[in-house]
């Protein structure tokens, strides 16, 4: 009997411009969303959107995203950017980008602000589904989210540290697959009774097991050893290497190979995820030209091709997963 498996695709619905800036955002990017259509109308993906403020205001460029959560064709969910999110009232740096930085209140401030222009979105009804921008997820925030009626977190990308990137969250030992996280706590632990259900993004190794795949990629990637190059030799030979759970940043076999992998380590389920503005050429490092976005659209339909050879996929959106899993 072939297995079903879940699979989840999800983009970070942003403005146009990549880096941290307050100055006037933009998203025209929001139109390139079309062009993924005809292969949602072919596959019957039900993408989630992690909606930016500035993308949920930005009138009718956001019209489509309305349109997906009033005929179900696709979750809209929350996405901060503090950066750009009233009230600014913190310094423009590196490290105030990362949410999990910021004082308690200036969180739950710009939360609520977001939250308002997302719920805008869904005619009235608030989100349940939240990303963190820059994946800034700290054991602060957890509370604030309940509190404000969240049920579901998607911030979190086992086997990568962002600590280098503005003091960002470590979740290297982070779970695969869905659990429970609770108010201050470390987002990486399971707690039973925890307020939220955290459905991790897909990440994981070419090879399995991925405990032991993680042990040798963190020792290659220690200070000591970083100079010697150990870690770029052993990716260009083959012999190991991490892979994410994006087409942005991988091609389509080594998306299957991780959906492989992850499925046999009880990831339960697959999630990819990208950026909006990748869709238009020129607004993110990984697509600067015409041909890189329509490559990009090309290994999303690889993937969503092939991984019917792993079993029979059932696209869902993040908050219908952590319905089913996370209880």
């Amino acid at each position: 009997m072939t297995s079903v498996i879940p699979v989840i695709l999800s983009i970070d619905t942003e403005e146009d411009q990549w880096h941290a800036t307050r100055d006037r955002g933009t998203a025209e990017n929001l139109r390139g969303l079309d062009r993924l259509a005809p292969l949602w109308a072919r596959t019957g993906a039900r993408p989630t959107y992690f909606v930016s403020y500035v993308a949920a205001t930005a009138g009718a460029l956001a019209d489509g995203l309305r349109e997906a959560h009033r005929t179900g064709q696709g979750e809209v969910a929350a996405h901060l950017h503090p950066w750009n999110t009233p009230p600014l009232d913190e310094p423009l740096c590196d490290r105030f980008t990362m949410m999990a930085n910021l004082p308690g209140p200036l969180q739950l401030a710009k939360l609520r602000t977001l939250t308002d222009v997302v719920s805008a979105l869904r005619d009235g009804v608030p989100p349940t589904s939240f990303r963190a921008g820059r994946f800034g997820l700290g054991p602060g925030s957890v509370g604030l989210l309940a509190n404000l009626g969240y049920s579901v977190d998607s911030s979190v990308t086992p086997h990568v540290s962002w600590a280098e990137y503005g003091g960002g969250p470590n979740f290297e030992r982070a779970p695969l697959r869905c659990y429970r996280i609770a108010p201050e706590t470390d987002p990486t632990v399971a707690t039973p009774d925890g307020a939220l259900v955290e459905v991790p993004l897909t990440v994981g190794f070419s090879r399995r097991p991925f405990a032991r795949s993680a042990q040798i990629f963190r020792a290659t990637g220690h200070a000591a050893v970083r100079p010697f190059g150990v870690r770029g030799a052993m990716v260009r030979s083959g012999l190991l290497r991490r892979i994410i759970g994006s087409p942005e940043t991988d091609t389509a076999p080594d998306l299957l190979t991780l959906a492989k992998l992850a499925l046999e380590e009880g990831a339960g389920y697959v999630h990819l995820f990208w950026h909006s503005p990748s869709l238009v050429a020129g607004l993110t490092p990984h697509t600067p030209r015409e041909a890189d976005v329509q490559r990009l659209i090309d290994r999303i339909a690889a993937f969503l091709d092939g991984v019917a050879a792993l079993g029979t996929p059932e696209f869902v959106t993040v908050t219908e997963l952590a319905r089913r899993m996370g209880r």
